[in-house]
Formats: structure tokens, sequence, C-alpha cells
């Protein structure tokens, strides 16, 4: 890969973002699930970026700030899930945002780990966009009852945390008739694999990532 891929963090319409740049990537990290076989529940990598920018000599996370990694939560989670879909009717130069539940898993290749889904109705382009728990401002309450920041889903006080990210799309029924507002399965439906840390397996996503890590 060599210094060939930028990554520019906030890229808009405008291109980068001025006085902040881009990264040159010198590795990546993939399962080899996906890698050789296409294997869409292990449909993750990680760049490693250099540690100075073309406009800035700092790592990108002391520019931008961290997120968190989490791992082994049920596919149950209020998730905001982000991407630059190019597909009509997007363009790809503006950042979506798409907020649902998630809603079930499924072993896309039967064996293995699973993918887990979210209605979601980003375009083409969008791969590779993060999904996470606990996105919001760091004092704002969730949306919810009980007005306690203490009792938010996925320890929304410390977020947020990456716990996914678009890997492919899925219809499993009524695909050209959006459902109602009070009845019907989601009519376009997002994928991700399930973020898992074990140990029997050596290519789940905490092994991905940590191997990026390790070597950043």
């Amino acid at each position: 890969m060599g210094n060939k891929l930028p990554f520019c963090p906030g890229y808009n319409q405008s291109g980068p973002l001025n006085g902040i740049g881009c990264w040159a990537t010198r590795g990546v990290y993939a399962a080899n699930a996906y890698h050789f076989r296409g294997d869409y529940d292990y449909d993750y990598a990680c760049l490693i970026t250099n540690p100075t920018g073309d406009e800035r000599f700092s790592a990108i996370g002391d520019i931008t700030g961290y997120s968190g990694l989490t791992y082994n939560w049920p596919s149950s989670q209020l998730t905001i899930a982000f991407g630059y879909p190019v597909a009509a009717p997007f363009n790809g130069d503006v950042i979506q945002q798409i907020a649902s539940v998630e809603w079930y898993e499924t072993d896309t290749t039967p064996g293995d780990q699973a993918s887990k889904y979210i209605g979601g109705d980003l375009t083409a382009g969008a791969d590779g966009g993060g999904w996470f728990l606990s996105w919001r401002h760091p004092t704002a309450e969730f949306p919810d009852t009980d007005n306690n920041r203490f009792t938010d889903p996925a320890g929304a006080m410390n977020g947020p945390f990456l716990n996914g990210l678009t890997s492919h799309r899925r219809c499993r029924m009524n695909c050209s008739n959006p459902p109602s507002a009070g009845a019907g399965e989601f009519w376009q439906e997002m994928g991700s694999p399930v973020f898992r840390s074990t140990e029997s397996d050596n290519q789940d996503a905490s092994d991905i990532f940590n191997a990026c890590l390790r070597n950043q």
C-alpha cells in the first residue's frame, strides 16, 4: 500500500478540512475469511497511518479525539451509523447519519461468527462507516425517559464506542415496498459483522484492530 492512500478526517464537499489535512497510510490488517473468501461476517479491516499528517505534526486522534472500541454486546443496541454514500440520491460529498436499533443476527457463511442488521437506506459508498454506541455530546442526556445519564445504555457517560461498521446491504422480504408507519419489516437493511473478542477465533474484530494498534 505504501503512502498512496491518504486518510482525511472530516472530509466534506470542499475536500480535506483546512488546517487538518490528511495522514498517509503505511499498512493494513484484514481478516483472512473476508480477504480470501469474501465472508461478510468478517468484513472489517484497519489502516496503520503515519504518526504525522501533511498539515499537522501529530497523530490523528490527538487532533480529532478518540473513540473507544467495544466487543461482545448483544445485537439489540441503539446504534448511530455514519457513511459517505455515493449512489443516488446521495453524491458522496457529505457524511450521512442513520439512527436505528440492531434487529437481529444471521450467519451469512454458516459455521463462524455472524452479522447484525439495522434499518438504513445509505447507498453504495457508505461501506466502512462506523456504527457507534453512546454517540452524543459528553454532557447531554440520552433521549430516554428517566433523565438520568448514569442509566443510559452502553455506558453513555464514557462513549462513544465503535461497535460495528457498514459492510453490506440485505433485504429479506417485500424489498420493493417500504413498511407502513405501524407494520412491516425494514425496507432496507445495513449489515455489520458482530464485533467479538474471543479466545477461540484469531480473526475476530479485537484481533484485527489490536494488530493495527500494536503497530501504530
